[in-house]
């Protein structure tokens, strides 16, 4: 029979591994209390480079002063939600993106809305995007190359909301969808007329949509149409497409 005798471990091994131990989880602790003070208590992280991108109509400064990002000067700890928060209070703003680039840049992207129409209540005008969103008052003789579409005594709408749904948030989306070859060519809209909606070109005649109904096949048919009448020069007076398979072209005498 072998016998096989245990051996023991020397006292100074075990000392030895507990002291690794404990410089190790000191180590740790300085690091991580280095790193801290280096992220939050020094400049090392400081934002001293502000980047606006995206913007045409609002000025920079402007954009800089309704985020608030310059009340903050850490770029760690700069509250990203409230500066998109703030950016977005202002009804052109649609989107906005921003991203740190350590050590010292934020980079803040916002996408302005484009106006599309200029609504008139009875002389009250606001400006209005693609969307139907209202972006602001405007005086009646500004954005005259923009079509302007006639909402008569309907509720005056709210700036930064859509407009209500019903018959002026239709022609908008009509006109919305509208190559842009047509939609230059529009000086006036009204979607309140007893013919429906009615759109009245800067080249002198009307066209006439009718209700909202089948408004994409209206759209490319009213486009193929008045390229031709460019071209053979008739004298129009008007275009009938409210019956999309019977369109009918009026001719002034």
């Amino acid at each position: 029979m072998v016998s096989v005798r245990k051996l023991k471990r020397h006292p100074d091994e075990g000392n030895l591994f507990k002291k690794i131990l404990l410089a190790a989880v000191i180590f740790c602790f300085a690091a991580v209390a280095f790193l801290v003070y280096f992220c939050f208590f020094t400049d090392a992280l400081s934002v001293s480079d502000i980047r606006m991108r995206g913007n045409s109509s609002l000025p920079e400064e402007y954009l800089r002063g309704l985020s608030g990002v310059e009340s903050y000067e850490n770029l760690l700890t700069l509250p990203v939600r409230v500066l998109d928060k703030n950016l977005r209070m202002n009804p052109w703003i649609s989107d906005v993106d921003i991203e740190r680039e350590l050590p010292h840049t934020l980079i803040i992207t916002v996408k302005e809305r484009e106006p599309l129409a200029v609504v008139d209540y009875g002389g009250a005008c606001f400006l209005v995007d693609e969307e139907a969103f209202v972006l602001e008052k405007v005086e009646a003789h500004q954005h005259e190359t923009l079509p302007r579409i006639n909402a008569g005594n309907t509720r005056i709408p709210s700036i930064g909301l859509r407009l209500p749904s019903g018959a002026v948030s239709d022609c908008v989306e009509v006109i919305r969808e509208m190559p842009l070859f047509i939609r230059s060519k529009i000086q006036f809209a009204d979607p309140l007329s007893e013919k429906g909606l009615i759109f009245s070109l800067r080249t002198g005649y009307e066209i006439i949509y009718g209700g909202k109904a089948d408004y994409k096949q209206k759209n490319k048919l009213v486009e193929a149409i008045v390229k031709e009448i460019q071209r053979s020069k008739r004298n129009v007076a008007y275009l009938d497409v409210s019956v999309v398979d019977c369109p009918v072209v009026g001719t002034k005498p």
